[in-house]
């Protein structure tokens, strides 16, 4: 009887198994892997009405007043534009120094600058400020869409950065895809990272302070692990239907919809480390790799599209303070 060779289809299916493993998430966590959970999820008010007039309605996200509590991040908010096509709206021109403004614009296929240029849903504006500049917010803008604009305070080092703005198309941005499962092709996940990284995949995007913001589109049940430096801190925006976030065996921990805003702490700060199950003091179990064996050396935020999927921004920085003590010798 003549020699079996394995069949072409069994030949594809183990390709695809270990072509595919990571970008489906598949490879497990590395030792001293935490997964990470939200400190606190808010809804938001209804939007009301701002200062460009009838045609613009706003949200506070975060509030100046907030920012020792939420820095690096200033202010976060959803503006809503129904203006008057090709007719210029100005705002007074006003400083800006010591940080930078970070404008993403969604549903925006029919906004318009004073230029006539268009602007397009992913399309993204970064201002860094700097030693200081004036500029005018919105120069021009017209007709219908939607803006996010986050402010971010700069570190104490980069206050005298040099004045910068970068236009950052949608069709240019670096994008992870993830798969479904090992063997299924389609992508249950997308990944638009405008600043950091999201996997192997890294933006472009010049920042100060360890800046992450990446822009997450859902099918429903769609799964994806963000690894996150242990000293970053943020909040999950819940632009559109829903997301969970999961803990390492996929138990549910936490669930942000439409409308509201999660936050993130970092380990030094997050409650949740306390009696982790792993018998190890709070302090010592937010060290970095190398100093010891058994100690949190990554975290991980977990994160599924609810059952009508969803689509999030998730922000994440280095916070005011240094956050890790090396003076003692407790490890």
């Amino acid at each position: 009887m003549g020699k079996q060779y394995p069949s072409v289809y069994f030949l594809l299916l183990l390709y695809n198994f270990v072509h595919f493993r990571v970008a489906a998430g598949t490879t497990g966590k590395s030792p001293g892997t935490f997964f990470r959970t939200l400190h606190t999820v808010v809804t938001l008010s209804h939007p009301v009405y701002g200062d460009r007039g009838l045609g613009h309605k706003s949200v506070e996200v975060l509030k100046p007043d907030d920012i020792e509590t939420n820095y690096p991040f200033e202010f976060l908010r959803d503006d809503r534009f129904n203006l008057a096509k090709r007719k210029a709206h100005f705002l007074k021109a006003y400083p800006c120094s010591g940080m930078e403004i970070v404008s993403l614009f969604l549903e925006s296929s029919q906004l318009f600058y004073s230029d006539k240029v268009g602007i397009m849903d992913g399309d993204v504006h970064w201002v860094t400020c700097g030693r200081g500049v004036a500029r005018q917010l919105y120069h021009g803008l017209s007709g219908k869409g939607r803006v996010v604009q986050l402010g971010i305070r700069l570190p104490t080092e980069d206050d005298d950065a040099e004045p910068r703005v970068q236009q950052i198309k949608k069709v240019e941005v670096a994008t992870r895809y993830v798969r479904c499962t090992e063997f299924y092709m389609s992508v249950c996940v997308e990944v638009k990272i405008y600043a950091g990284r999201s996997g192997g995949d890294i933006s472009r995007t010049v920042t100060h302070g360890s800046m992450t913001m990446l822009d997450f589109l859902f099918q429903p049940g769609g799964t994806v692990d963000q690894e996150l430096l242990p000293e970053l801190k943020g909040f999950l925006y819940v632009i559109n239907g829903s997301v969970q976030v999961l803990q390492e065996n996929n138990a549910h921990l936490a669930l942000v919809a439409k409308g509201q805003v999660g936050s993130i702490l970092t380990l030094e700060e997050d409650p949740q480390l306390e009696g982790n199950g792993r018998n190890v003091p709070k302090r010592k179990q937010t060290r970095f790799s190398g100093m010891g064996t058994g100690l949190i050396t990554n975290t991980t935020l977990r994160l599924r599209g609810g059952n009508g999927g969803g689509r999030a921004i998730l922000y994440v920085g280095l916070p005011k303070k240094r956050i890790f003590d090396f003076s003692e010798t407790d490890i």
